[in-house]
């Protein structure tokens, strides 16, 4: 290192009043650069409900372990797997990926699951009309309880549900904000079984 001149004084070259701390190191070890492959991970899966009995199938991204927790105590490790669910109720099953607990995906099992069909001595419901296009009557049994009225898809998605009060026989249900496809009425006296009926909205 060579120092030239100096500010202090008149002549540039007289003396220099500073203290300069000089510190010696070796060239930083810095890699050139390379290209890197970056796979991004993420949980996700659809389910379709039978009368209780769903299956399940894995949509994650670069998945290589999974562990279904069903909700109702029961678990899986299989990639696609399909389960029973006993008694009615609702559940919440969850997928977890690679064994990473940030990799999860929740979705709701609603109390559709587990519903049956009817058999010749339980209560029905009528829809009129049916195919509907804006609204349709449910007719029913009069109500010795309070009830709920829901809609759910084929999934097994709530989509809408309304109140009954006891004593009701009939009910109007609009439907002209659903998209046209089949749907699940569902009428669940508050401490009775169930029941429901198909369907089917056509604009």
């Amino acid at each position: 290192m060579t120092l030239n001149s100096s500010s202090a004084g008149t002549d540039a070259f007289d003396f220099y009043y500073y203290f300069y701390d000089i510190e010696v190191r070796e060239i930083p070890c810095i890699s050139l650069p390379v290209n890197v492959t970056v796979s991004p991970v993420s949980a996700d899966f659809s389910f379709v409900n039978n009368n209780g009995t769903v299956s399940f199938t894995d949509l994650s991204t670069n998945a290589t372990s999974w562990f279904w927790d069903f909700g109702d105590g029961n678990t899986s490790t299989q990639q696609n797997p399909t389960h029973t669910y006993n008694p009615v109720g609702n559940y919440t099953a969850t997928l977890t990926i690679n064994g990473q607990a940030n990799c999860q995906a929740d979705y709701d099992v609603d109390a559709l699951v587990g519903i049956a069909d009817r058999d010749a001595n339980q209560a029905t419901i009528q829809l009129v009309p049916n195919p509907a296009n804006s609204e349709v009557m449910v007719r029913m049994p009069e109500l010795e309880a309070n009830a709920m009225l829901s809609v759910y898809a084929t999934d097994g998605r709530l989509i809408k549900t309304q109140f009954l009060a006891k004593g009701t026989s009939t009910s109007v249900l609009s439907v002209n904000e659903l998209a046209n496809a089949m749907y699940w009425v569902v009428l669940s006296p508050e401490g009775g079984n169930p029941v429901r009926s198909k369907l089917l909205v056509a604009h």
